[in-house]
């Protein structure tokens, strides 16, 4: 049989042959005990022979892999992902705590059987065709198998392994002292143990206080996770007997335990007592997200075994003398001595005064601004410019449509022309009132010519000073109409602008007229622009959703590099401050705040 195996690449393509079921026990002695890999894949693959099965998987729970994987090339043609599907079968044992088979998903003539060890915690699990004798047989063999093995495996353990154990967690406690020993015991215990979370309280006073917490270096006792796990640990001292949530044995159960489980949402909790000089004066309390079932009891035995270890280890980590002997009393007093030396030195870096700048964003606009309208109801004909473009004073910006007054202009001249000749024959017949209409009609008639023509003079708008064209995107609007007093284009000259600093309103105290300014623009970030305030606006403005107050300032701007719109920013000199005063004004104003809210 073409075989993979994950855990030594190298047995790839073993041919497994006539199964002796004596040699299954004979793995485990000997060499083999030294190298666990080739041990559990030789089991594998003397297991797979004895059942006839195409495959097999050690599998320990809460591990992301296998301990060991031996598939065929035919099991993997049932299914590519069959290593999944065998964990899965033994995730479903594990947690019946029973022996189980069931079809392969598509495959009814392929039987999935898993078969947890009593440990709790490892199953073994295989993949077969079904017998004609049905898998019963199969099932009991497996059980069987599983019994070898975990038997084996605890032989294994007895005689000695690579992991260091118990004492190996103690000596690397010991060896890291004080806090962090404690930090390194809980940290341990729980990957030995396979739990979520280890607590360790010990007595101080007249009550237990929680001195560690896996994975927590400054758990916060004022919450309610906290005090019931002290609460679950005080339990466990005052009864000097061990607890478990569930129980397993109605000696073991606790209503605090039951508490923990439910605050922490773990489906599990134990606590195991640790002697001391005066009873139990220290606990451990182990919680898990899931409900090992069997593997608690073994854990609670290995903890019972350890609590003498453990206990000597809490209390000397507990007791170990961190502070200086009495043969070394000068060097608390060089230590004071040296404590008080820097904290004069800061006091007085501190007092040393530093400028004061206050920071506020930067807007350039325009000194003045021009607007060119439409002086009458017409249509747009042609424009010229867009915006930013830079015009000259007189130049072309757009052109109106003079048809229609064109039109008007010639229909006035007949009327007109007709006015006079009527004026012309009135008075020759003497018809003096007829006369007099006809004059004022002419002159009615010439007012509205003259206005006319005006307009004809207007039809070409022109940039009235040198600048830069502002707003003014009306090409899309050409051959539309416009309306008298319409703003068709604003042009700004470019040779002066405006910079407006928004100065937010907790530093417009310190800000007077006439205050230097440097000003650095995003547009010129290798450049600075320098002035002086010369008006604050009284009133204040909201700008970026921000309360600010507006100071403005005028400069020169030779070349036109500043255009209107342009953002900064800007530091305004206000004197100088002590640096402890700049670095916590803002600070103490905040506690004063708070201070007038709560007080």
């Amino acid at each position: 049989m073409n075989t993979r195996q994950a855990t030594s690449p190298g047995q790839a393509g073993a041919r497994i042959g006539q199964p002796d079921l004596c040699r299954l026990t004979a793995l485990f002695a000997g060499k083999s005990r030294r190298d666990p890999e080739r041990l559990l894949h030789d089991f594998l693959r003397h297991a797979i022979g004895l059942l006839n099965a195409a495959g097999a998987v050690i599998f320990v729970d809460r591990e992301e892999r296998p301990a060991a994987t031996l598939l065929s090339h035919q099991a993997l043609a049932w299914a590519p992902d069959m290593e999944q599907h065998l964990a899965k079968t033994a995730r479903q044992a594990l947690a019946e705590e029973k022996a189980l088979y069931h079809p392969l998903a598509g495959q009814p003539s392929v039987q999935l059987l898993a078969c947890p060890l009593a440990a709790g915690r490892t199953c073994l699990t295989l993949v077969c065709q079904a017998t004609a004798g049905g898998m019963e047989t199969l099932l009991v063999l497996g059980q069987l198998l599983a019994a070898v093995l975990e038997l084996q495996l605890a032989v294994a353990d007895r005689t000695g392994t690579d992991d260091p154990g118990m004492t190996g967690l103690v000596a690397d406690a010991l060896q890291a002292g004080g806090r962090d020993g404690l930090l390194r015991l809980t940290a341990g215990l729980r990957r030995l143990t396979g739990c979520s979370r280890v607590a360790l309280a010990g007595r101080r006073g007249h009550r237990m206080v929680l001195l560690a917490l896996s994975d927590v270096s400054s758990p916060d006792r004022r919450t309610e996770e906290i005090r019931v796990l002290e609460k679950g640990l005080a339990e466990c001292a005052s009864r000097s007997s061990p607890l478990c949530w569930p129980a397993p044995a109605p000696e073991l159960d606790s209503p605090v335990l039951a508490e923990i489980g439910r605050v922490t949402g773990s489906g599990c909790a134990a606590a195991v007592p640790l002697p001391g000089d005066n009873g139990h004066d220290s606990a451990l309390l182990l919680l898990w997200q899931e409900n090992p079932g069997r593997h608690v009891s073994a854990t609670l035995a290995m903890l019972a075994a350890s609590a003498p270890l453990l206990a000597g280890c809490v209390r000397a980590l507990r007791q170990r003398p961190w502070r200086l002997g009495p043969g070394d009393n000068s060097r608390p007093r060089r230590r004071r001595l040296l404590v008080a030396a820097v904290a004069a030195v800061l006091a007085l870096v501190l007092l040393v005064p530093v400028p004061y700048r206050v920071p506020a964003g930067a807007l350039v606009r325009p000194v003045t601004t021009r607007y060119v309208v439409a002086r009458f109801d017409t249509i747009l004909d042609k424009v010229l410019v867009d915006p930013g473009d830079r015009v000259r004073a007189g130049e072309l910006l757009a052109r109106l449509d003079g048809r229609e007054i064109s039109l008007q202009l010639a229909g006035l001249n007949a009327e007109r022309d007709k006015a006079a000749r009527m004026y012309d024959r009135y008075l020759a017949a003497g018809d003096t009132p007829s006369a007099q209409v006809a004059r004022l009609d002419m002159e009615r008639l010439d007012q509205q010519i003259h206005l006319l023509r005006q307009r004809q003079t207007h039809l070409q708008l022109v940039s009235p000073v040198d600048g830069i064209v502002l707003t003014g995107d009306l090409k899309r609007a050409e051959g539309g109409p416009v309306s008298k007093g319409q703003t068709l284009f604003e042009v700004a000259p470019l040779d002066r602008m405006d910079i407006e600093l928004a100065i937010g309103e907790d530093d417009i105290a310190r800000v007077r007229n006439r205050a230097p300014v440097t000003i650095r623009f995003d547009a010129y970030p290798d450049q600075q622009w320098r002035g002086t305030i010369q008006r604050i606006v009284p009133k204040s403005r909201i700008r970026d959703m921000r309360n600010v107050f507006i100071a403005e300032f005028e400069t020169a701007n030779p070349g036109g590099r500043l255009r209107p719109g342009m953002r900064g920013e800007a530091e305004i000199d206000c004197g100088r401050r002590s640096l402890g005063w700049l670095l916590l004004h803002r600070p103490w104003y905040t506690l004063l705040h708070v201070a007038d809210r709560f007080l």
